[in-house]
């Protein structure tokens, strides 16, 4: 027997039976109730993040607006070896 026909005698074999109804609403609501609550160290570390990337542009922020530049002292020893 192929399955197709397997599968016409199990549906002419049910005769339209309903399925049994099963209550899992305890189960649910102990299963809800056992829950811890959600870790906080995501949001911790999260929180430290951004007050890590605040102080950092912060401080980006005030060396690029001083009056000298601050990349000169990077580039002049290139310079000498740059025709």
């Amino acid at each position: 027997m192929n399955e197709e026909q397997i599968l016409r005698r199990l549906v002419r074999a049910s005769g339209g039976d309903a399925p049994p109804e099963i209550d899992v609403s305890d189960r649910v609501l102990a299963d809800l109730s056992r829950r811890r609550r959600p870790d906080t160290l995501p949001f911790y570390f999260a929180g430290v993040s951004a007050a890590a990337a605040a102080a950092l542009t912060i401080a980006a922020g005030r060396v690029l607006l001083l009056p000298t530049d601050p990349f000169g002292d990077l580039f002049n020893p290139m310079m000498a070896v740059m025709p």
